[in-house]
């Protein structure tokens, strides 16, 4: 499985790789990632009296969605091989909120980071063995990266809202995300 995973990785930097090489030389990069909420997450976060929004420039979407948009150009993933979104989400419970913000998706590692407080953490750890990958119009679409809680965010979060250890379960699948990165014009 672990070596599936890594297969799928290296195929999608050298998909992103080779879309770059045709890439024209003035064009720069942009995109969103959506991020649809798991129902069943959903239904345990409101149990749980947690509300999700969207921290801007993160927007809510017409279909349910939330979108974070790209902050880095194409050549720069290409570079850092990590890919910056702006905004960010709130989880607030009562008169707790926790902010994360500034995003970093990380395709090799298969994880996605955020800034809590002054620390980052890895949040949401990313499955891309059911990903969909398809170019459209010079824009590299991957839908369907499936994103569960990291054991950090899941121990973060119960602490954070004074829930007993355990309660929010590291591997909750928080949803799918969809990313949609302009890599050149047409």
């Amino acid at each position: 499985m672990t070596s599936t995973i890594s297969r799928l990785r290296a195929v999608f930097t050298l998909a992103l790789a080779l879309l770059a090489i045709s890439a024209a030389p003035s064009v720069a990069a942009n995109g969103s990632t959506k991020l649809a909420l798991d129902p069943a997450t959903a239904e345990a976060l409101t149990a749980l009296g947690v509300t999700p929004a969207p921290i801007g420039p993160a927007r809510a979407t017409s279909d349910g969605r939330i979108a974070f948009p790209i902050r880095n150009g194409f050549r720069s993933y290409l570079r850092s091989g990590k890919i910056r979104h702006g905004g960010g989400l709130t989880l607030t419970a009562g008169q707790t909120t926790v902010a994360l913000k500034r995003f970093v998706l990380d395709p090799l590692r298969g994880e996605l980071s955020a800034n809590v407080g002054n620390a980052r953490v890895p949040i949401l750890a990313l499955g891309l063995t059911t990903a969909q990958p398809a170019l459209n119009e010079g824009t590299w679409h991957l839908d369907g990266i499936t994103a569960a809680l990291t054991p950090t965010a899941a121990d973060a979060l119960d602490g954070a809202f004074g829930l007993d250890p355990g309660t929010v379960p590291a591997g909750l699948p928080l949803g799918t995300l969809t990313l949609s990165f302009r890599a050149f014009k047409r």
